[in-house]
């Protein structure tokens, strides 16, 4: 079906869509339209076409990530990183959405397909997600930008965020401890946050999606309970190593520091590293 161009509503001056490229090619090529390259490649334009419509976007870059995961498949001794999802069947055609996607030209309103393997000073290196943070933290002064995926690991960011499941915006105000809430479904139970708050509870639950174990045997409740009341991040992390303590006995430093490298997307890289002030866990 082609898109028709004289429905799109007046864009936004300076403002800029930063696409997770590899969730938008996971969506095309699972699309049940997708049944042939082209089809696929139609699905993708179409996809894009609908991100830069809803978020009235000027602009847009296209974020692909590296096959280390921003280190972490070395990082990661605890559980192979993202180990559970071997043996899962790709969609078939999604290798050709890649390809599309890390080569196809700019367009009039695409200024930029980023694959983080391709930056020369590796400034833009990583998964995904952690280029999306360090580049909204690079253009925020001088444009618009919008994160846009639909990576719930993202809303530890501060700023603008468009899901691209559900076609909703959302801020995240920076300088904040962000938001945690529990959610009861008849079939589990789960937290939904933002950010700090949301990597805090990461650090406790752990990822299933991601492999990551996080704490011993703490749930979405626990987790909850524990930090539904915290104000600052040194007041989270005595809660979150006391944990780490008693679970992990004599390894619960080590483990604790996997963790944070693993979970934490930070815009300048530090999850490879540590924040200074994360030297304060080694005093206690």
């Amino acid at each position: 079906m082609p898109i028709d161009m004289t429905k799109k509503p007046e864009v936004i001056p300076g403002k800029v869509a930063l696409i997770d490229g590899d969730i938008l090619a996971y969506y095309a090529s699972g699309s049940k339209l997708a049944t042939s390259k082209e089809a696929t490649v139609e699905v993708l334009e179409q996809l894009l076409y609908d991100i830069m419509d809803n978020t009235r976007a000027r602009l847009c870059v296209i974020i692909t990530g590296d096959k280390t995961k921003g280190g972490r498949v070395s990082i990661a001794v605890t559980k192979p990183y993202k180990g559970n999802r071997k043996g899962a069947e790709p969609p078939e055609f999604l290798q050709d959405a890649k390809d599309y996607l890390s080569t196809s030209v700019k367009s009039e309103n695409r200024i930029g397909i980023l694959t983080t393997t391709g930056s020369p000073d590796k400034k833009f290196s990583g998964e995904a997600d952690d280029v999306l943070i360090k580049l909204y933290t690079s253009l925020k002064d001088k444009y618009k930008p919008i994160i846009c995926t639909s990576d719930k690991d993202l809303l530890q960011a501060p700023g603008w965020h468009y899901d691209l499941r559900s076609t909703a915006e959302v801020y995240i105000p920076e300088n904040e401890m962000g938001t945690l809430e529990l959610l009861r479904k008849p079939s589990y139970t789960a937290i939904k946050g933002t950010g700090w708050l949301l990597f805090w509870s990461q650090m406790l639950t752990g990822d299933t999606a991601d492999n990551i174990p996080g704490a011993v045997r703490i749930g979405a409740v626990k987790a909850y309970d524990l930090l539904k009341d915290v104000k600052t991040n040194l007041e989270a992390m005595d809660i979150v190593l006391s944990v780490y303590k008693k679970g992990y006995k004599e390894k619960w430093h080590d483990v604790f520091i996997e963790q944070y490298k693993l979970l934490a997307l930070d815009p300048e890289g530090l999850h490879k590293g540590i924040p200074s002030w994360m030297d304060y866990s080694k005093k206690m």
